[in-house]
């Protein structure tokens, strides 16, 4: 599934939040990528997904960590300490070169 260009910042911006210290994907909303089209929040918890059930979903954590290679090579995103304006634009720019051109279909997943 090819990513749409114009998300891969959203996805970058959804990485660092949820690599900050403090966050719980049991507990918090987890972001993922939609169909390549669109980033979605999605509480743990849900009674439902808000997406349509023949959507291709990646949660944005397996997609720069596993499809992306920063797993691979013990990347840690998480930022410690509150950083300047100049500062989170070279973190988003770190995080943009894990985001792949694509990933692989909820088929080709399983």
């Amino acid at each position: 599934m090819k990513i749409n260009p114009k998300i891969k910042i959203e996805i970058a911006k959804a990485i660092l939040r949820e690599a900050r210290p403090g966050f719980d994907a049991r507990y918090q909303p987890r972001a993922y990528v939609v169909d390549g089209e669109k980033v979605v929040c999605a509480a743990p918890n849900r009674p439902w997904d808000p997406w349509p059930d023949n959507a291709e979903v990646i949660s944005v954590t397996d997609l720069v960590y596993e499809v992306g290679g920063a797993q691979g090579e013990g990347v840690d995103f998480s930022l410690e300490v509150e950083i300047a304006d100049d500062e989170m634009e070279e973190a988003l720019d770190f995080v943009m070169a894990y985001v792949p051109t694509e990933y692989p279909t909820n088929d080709e997943r399983k």
